[in-house]
């Protein structure tokens, strides 16, 4: 899963939702066993300020 969120074809909500890019295929998804409706929970503080700048930098929006 790092792997994917480093290369930005996924990311998360604050609080904890997966985000998934546009144009990964949803068969990628099903390889690395991931469920579209995934809740990590949560995110701290410190953790947010990263993800935030992680979703500017790979695309997701401010929707998110």
């Amino acid at each position: 899963m790092n792997l994917l969120f480093d290369r930005g074809w996924i990311s998360f909500s604050d609080d904890g939702k997966l985000l998934v890019a546009a144009e990964l295929n949803p068969t990628v998804l099903a390889a690395w066993a991931l469920p579209q409706d995934l809740n990590v929970g949560e995110f701290r503080p410190e953790q947010r300020n990263y993800l935030a700048w992680n979703r500017e930098a790979f695309g997701f929006g401010k929707q998110h």
